[in-house]
């Protein structure tokens, strides 16, 4: 089908979903990652890649993606391969809403959030694969086209288990290459001091007039959160701090919001959209939906949507593979967190004039790396 075709589908192409397949690859960190704030001091030494293929009857196919950290991932590709091919293979790939639904049925029984929100987030991804497939249109023209490229934000260089001298010099290529707008730093080591000490060696190495961001993964207690959050704020200018306390204290969102100048993020270990809603009711100005722990783009278009009625910027949690798309579809969407644990392995994004663009290819326009993915399989698992 012709590009020129826009949305139309011919009526004799079968939309039907007759396969899926799901494939597990273990990917290995150059340097072992720190967890969130449930295990403290955890560390990974890699991530479970999970690649979802979904092929209709007339053999139009699409890629969706989930991972998994520190386990689950035998659980994942069961929910896939028991309880969620049977669910979708024989319905329409375009209906992404109805399948959605149905899943959240499902859910109703097995317990809709975690494991199974995070199994379905990869046929959900899918399922934009194949509409942008069948219509011959990349994802972000699907969602509106709202512009062609987006600026980037690095953070997996300034994780915790990174030492300060390589994150360094790490973001000091990447501002002379001119391809990154700022940087969001890991905090939570347990030392407020060691903390703010990080921040300073970094803004002191990129500049006063670079993007900073900082996040705690929930890790700090209120107390710890203002304090720390006011001295950042005052001695080097940060530009946000993320899940300074556990996303769940929203009344002690509504004191830190009160009593600071710097905008708070929040929500990326939330999975639905009313606690989304309450953050914004409680003061947070940035959201970070987690695309696979909300069960894919169909719920977090949602929360875009609450966003946009207050007004209010939506950056995606990791995965900028899928947040490209967002950023270059929506307005809300100021930039892209760019976490490149799946860079050689999807290829894709590339750098245009200092902005990320997306491939002008359909759907998400990513190119499994054959050869690099074969060395990182992990068994089987087609359904």
């Amino acid at each position: 089908m012709s590009q020129g075709k826009g949305f139309e589908v011919p009526h004799c192409m079968s939309t039907r979903i007759a396969r899926l397949e799901a494939r597990l690859y273990r990917v290995p960190f150059a340097t072992p990652l720190w967890v969130g704030a449930e295990l403290p001091g955890r560390l990974a030494d890699a991530v479970d890649l999970i690649l979802v293929k979904l092929e209709t009857q007339a053999g139009h196919s699409g890629l969706g993606m989930t991972y998994t950290l520190c386990g689950g991932t035998q659980a994942v590709l069961a929910l896939l391969r028991d309880d969620l091919a049977p669910l979708v293979i024989g319905e329409d790939a375009l209906a992404h809403e109805k399948l959605f639904a149905k899943a959240h049925a499902l859910g109703h029984i097995l317990g809709w959030s975690g494991l199974l929100k995070r199994a379905y987030a990869a046929i959900d991804l899918a399922l934009w694969d194949l509409k942008g497939q069948v219509t011959g249109l990349p994802v972000h023209r699907l969602l509106g086209a709202g512009k062609m490229s987006a600026s980037v934000v690095v953070s997996g260089v300034a994780g915790l288990g990174v030492p300060i001298k390589e994150v360094t010099r790490t973001l000091k290529k990447h501002l002379g290459d001119g391809k990154i707008m700022g940087v969001l730093v890991q905090l939570g080591t347990g030392d407020p001091d060691a903390d703010i000490e990080r921040v300073h060696q970094i803004r002191e190495a990129i500049g006063s007039s670079v993007w900073l961001g900082v996040t705690a993964e929930e890790r700090y207690e209120p107390a710890i959160a203002l304090a720390v959050g006011q001295y950042l704020a005052e001695e080097y200018g940060i530009d946000w701090l993320e899940s300074p306390i556990a996303a769940s204290n929203f009344d002690g969102h509504r004191r830190l919001a009160e009593q600071l100048d710097v905008p708070i993020a929040a929500g990326a270990s939330l999975a639905e959209l009313a606690d989304f809603e309450r953050l914004l009711h409680h003061g947070v100005r940035v959201l970070r939906p987690d695309v696979l722990r909300l069960g894919g783009v169909t719920p977090w278009l949602k929360v875009d949507a609450l966003a946009e009625r207050h007004d209010i910027p939506v950056v995606p949690y990791r995965l900028p593979e899928i947040g490209l798309h967002l950023a270059c579809g929506l307005q809300g969407v100021p930039f892209v967190e760019d976490v490149p644990w799946f860079s050689e392995l999807l290829l894709g994004p590339e750098f245009v004039e200092r902005r990320l663009t997306p491939a002008d290819r359909p759907g998400w326009g990513l190119e499994p790396h054959a050869e690099a993915l074969a060395k990182l399989a992990v068994g089987g698992g087609a359904a």
